[in-house]
């Protein structure tokens, strides 16, 4: 991974390998680097929000999400964004934001992230039925699955839980 091209992309596509690899440090970086050179390019963009909220610091993915974000925003840069907002706590903005985008070109993607949006909000069951849909749209989704496996588990529904989780598991070893 030393030896990359210099571009933008392949700077992004390092730091998000850092990332993975829990290398915070020369994820940003690379990151960083990417966005000095490109500053709306939304990977990297997206990319360095997460580290921002790894770090704790909603306010500066929001701040770094915003400009790019707009109509024709990507499903990647609107789950991005409306997580940061959802970590922040402005919770009917980011639900707003999900609903509206899924309503117009669906994705399981934005499903889970409004999924997880109602779920931060206490809205349990309606939390249950939207990573319902998510899987309904994509039935291999793990996110969703995982998503409606653990909202299993924290309401005490132990059982059905680690069914949702054993399926995942079977469904990757074939």
């Amino acid at each position: 991974l030393e030896e990359i091209d210099d571009s933008a992309a392949a700077l992004t596509v390092r730091g998000r390998v850092f990332l993975a690899q829990g290398e915070i440090e020369r994820a940003v970086a690379d990151l960083d680097k990417a966005l000095a050179m490109q500053a709306q390019f939304v990977p990297a963009g997206v990319a360095r929000a997460k580290v921002d909220l790894l770090r704790g610091d909603a306010r500066a993915a929001i701040s770094r999400l915003e400009p790019m974000y707009g109509n024709s925003a990507s499903s990647a840069l609107v789950v991005a964004y409306a997580d940061a907002l959802r970590v922040s706590g402005s919770l009917s903005k980011a639900r707003d934001i999900l609903r509206e985008r899924s309503e117009r070109a669906p994705s399981a993607s934005l499903l889970v992230g409004l999924a997880e949006v109602e779920r931060s909000a206490g809205n349990l069951e309606t939390a249950v039925a939207v990573y319902q849909e998510a899987i309904d749209l994509a039935p291999r989704s793990e996110d969703a699955r995982l998503g409606a496996a653990l909202l299993e588990i924290d309401q005490g529904r132990i059982q059905a839980g680690r069914e949702i989780v054993e399926a995942i598991v079977r469904d990757g070893a074939e």
